[in-house]
């Protein structure tokens, strides 16, 4: 399902949450950031200018097939709520948000990427956040299943 939801991103011609702040800074874990080096030495993951540094000038992520899970995630998030994780997506301009069913990728997600990033889930869960929530309309889809 995921690869499904993510060829509409490689077909969009608008690339407008590409274009926003929501798509930077990248959170990234330093096991993310040795792996990336190993193939860009020269780049710092932790960039908080935009674009993304990894951006190709079509707007096509030069990393996708190490990208850390931030960006595995998006346009889903993971926040916070009453000692609960729950999944969101952003209401963004973005083809993959017109799905109707998210469920088998949110079920991909805590299968292959959850187990790994689950030390992280309390950090990640704040970054950012706070400035988005005032920014960006999101819908809550479920609680985070690990």
């Amino acid at each position: 399902m995921e690869v499904e939801l993510w060829k509409e991103c490689l077909s969009c011609k608008n690339k407008g949450c590409c274009k926003l702040d929501i798509a930077y800074p990248l959170f990234v874990t330093q096991e993310e950031d040795v792996k990336i080096k190993k193939y860009y030495p020269n780049q710092n993951c932790f960039n908080k200018k935009f674009p993304c540094p990894f951006f190709n000038k079509n707007y096509l992520c030069d990393i996708h097939n190490i990208r850390p899970v931030d960006c595995r995630f998006f346009p889903f998030d993971i926040i916070k709520i009453n000692e609960k994780f729950f999944w969101i997506i952003w209401k963004i301009d973005c083809p993959i948000i017109e799905y109707e069913d998210f469920e088998d990728c949110l079920e991909q997600f805590e299968e292959e990427l959850i187990p790994y990033f689950k030390t992280y889930l309390q950090e990640y869960s704040k970054f950012r956040l706070e400035e988005f929530l005032n920014k960006y309309k999101f819908e809550v889809i479920r609680e985070v299943n690990y």
